[in-house]
């Protein structure tokens, strides 16, 4: 049931959601105070997912003790065919991405992967961008009390 015109569907509506997930991700990284013993990845999808109308999220422990969280995201889309008369219409095509965020030693990472009808991968893992940890918000507190004293 997967053709060439159902993944021309796929690819036009795919890229709008792609540059909205790396925007949120990227906001969240420079602005969100993140502090000792979170899970940066799972706050991460937790909202990005929320504000997409995203699936469920999903943790998993990778290889090296890495943190990957991810969810699926769907969005259905009509096919642009002519009517026939005594024919059903044609389904929608449902375009299914599955963002990832994965916290290694140093970096977050932000991925994705493309999902077919069926819910296989239909290619590898895509990098958006990977960038390093945000430094978290307790560490800047320790930092201001030792110049208080030194006048």
């Amino acid at each position: 049931m997967f053709n060439a015109s159902r993944k021309s569907v796929m690819d036009g509506v795919r890229p709008q959601f792609l540059t909205r997930f790396e925007n949120m991700v990227r906001e969240m990284l420079s602005h969100h105070p993140f502090y000792k013993g979170d899970c940066i990845p799972t706050i991460i999808a937790e909202r990005v997912s929320t504000e997409m109308n995203g699936g469920a999220v999903v943790k998993d422990i990778i290889r090296n003790h890495w943190t990957q969280v991810c969810f699926e995201h769907k969005i259905s889309t009509p096919i642009p065919s002519k009517p026939r008369y005594g024919m059903p219409r044609d389904e929608d095509v449902v375009t299914t991405t599955r963002f990832q965020v994965t916290a290694k030693s140093a970096f977050i990472e932000a991925s994705y992967v493309e999902v077919d009808e069926d819910g296989r991968n239909m290619g590898s893992e895509v990098r958006l961008f990977s960038v390093q940890r945000p430094k978290l918000s307790n560490e800047d507190d320790d930092d201001d009390d030792d110049d208080e004293g030194t006048s």
